[in-house]
C-alpha cells in the first residue's frame, strides 16, 4: 500500500524522534537494538503474512520496533513498558 507522503514524513519524524532518545540507552537497548528489532520483526511478518495469512501494516511495525524501548531503564519491565508508552504517545 502506498502511503501519502506527508504520512511518510510524519512517520519519519517519529522514527527520528524515538531514536534520538534512545541515543544515550545502553548497548542492550541502544538505536542498534532497535534497527535489530526493526529486522527481525520484518522477517517476522514475511512469515506470519506466508503461513499464517496475515496482513501485516509494516508501518505499524516500524513505528513499534523504534518506540518500545525509548523510555530510559526502569526498575521493573512494568515500569518500563508504561514509561516507554507514555514517551511514544507524546512522540
Amino acid at each position: 500500500m502506498k502511503r501519502d507522503p506527508s504520512l511518510r514524513e510524519a512517520m519519519d519524524a517519529v522514527i527520528a524522534d524515538a531514536r534520538a532518545l534512545s541515543e544515550e540507552h545502553d548497548v542492550a537497548r541502544d538505536n542498534l537494538h532497535a534497527d535489530r528489532v526493526w529486522r527481525n520483526a520484518r522477517i517476522g511478518g514475511q512469515y506470519a503474512e506466508r503461513d499464517e495469512n496475515w496482513v501485516i501494516d509494516g508501518d505499524v511495525l516500524k513505528l513499534a520496533a523504534y518506540l518500545h524501548v525509548v523510555a530510559p531503564r526502569a526498575d521493573t519491565v512494568a515500569e518500563q513498558v508504561r514509561a516507554s508508552a507514555n514517551l511514544a504517545e507524546g512522540i
